[in-house]
């Protein structure tokens, strides 16, 4: 599992999809150094 800042999430938003579809691995989405919200693929 990976964490990164939401401004870093919504950056790179499509990548971050493609990453999570590929490797079924979850990314923490982080505001203001706290955890909002856990993106993840299906399987």
């Amino acid at each position: 599992m990976t964490t990164q800042s939401l401004a870093a999430v919504k950056a790179q938003f499509s990548k971050v999809l493609d990453e999570v579809a590929a490797t079924h691995e979850r990314v923490v989405v982080t505001g203001n150094g706290s955890p909002v919200a856990i993106i993840h693929g299906r399987r």
